[in-house]
């Protein structure tokens, strides 16, 4: 979060952010830090539609992105947690483009990140992901919001409300030998 409010103030030309998942409120707090008019702004997210059932990506993020001057591409298969400011500056990491994973909610995530100078072979590599991946248009966004089936908000919502926490196991907590096999089913 420091490293971000230091950084998009100072950027001039562009800046390249891909994630996994992404939140519009997480999206508002980036602009909020840019300070100069007319940046391109590019953002690469997979955007599958579990990801948009589950939470972990708010679906809403394309009419934002629309509407704030970020162009949005998608990759299914897309992992990656990287930030590139005027394709010099970089930040990589574990953290995706959420509250919790910039650190700026009350629960956030522990997250690991390094910020370094790019080389011109580094940019190009990163920037080749954006070749792989393909402009999310009014079309490619009605087609995976219309696969988002009900039954997986459902039991997403449903997981989410079992709150199941394990805090440690000990060696005694796992079967042996003698241990009753419906009692580990039951478990």
């Amino acid at each position: 979060e420091k490293t971000l409010e230091k950084i998009l103030p100072i950027c001039q030309k562009d800046i390249n952010v891909i994630s996994g998942f992404c939140k519009v409120h997480t999206l508002e707090y980036l602009d909020s830090l840019i300070q100069t008019q007319g940046i391109k702004k590019r953002l690469l997210v997979r955007f599958l539609p579990s990801d948009l059932s589950s939470g972990a990506t708010d679906k809403e993020i394309f009419s934002y992105c629309k509407s704030h001057g970020w162009s949005i591409f998608v990759d299914h298969s897309i992992h990656a947690k990287t930030y590139v400011f005027d394709r010099i500056k970089c930040i990589m990491g574990s953290a995706n483009l959420t509250d919790k994973g910039l650190g700026i909610s009350d629960n956030s995530n522990k997250e690991a990140s390094v910020c370094f100078e790019l080389d011109d072979d580094s940019y190009t590599k990163i920037l080749s992901l954006y070749k792989d991946s393909v402009e999310l248009d009014q079309s490619l966004y009605e087609y995976i919001i219309s696969h988002m089936s009900d039954d997986d908000v459902i039991k997403h919502k449903q997981y989410k409300a079992k709150k199941i926490s394990i805090e440690c196991l000990f060696p005694e907590d796992f079967p042996n030998e003698q241990s009753d096999v419906i009692e580990l089913y039951n478990s």
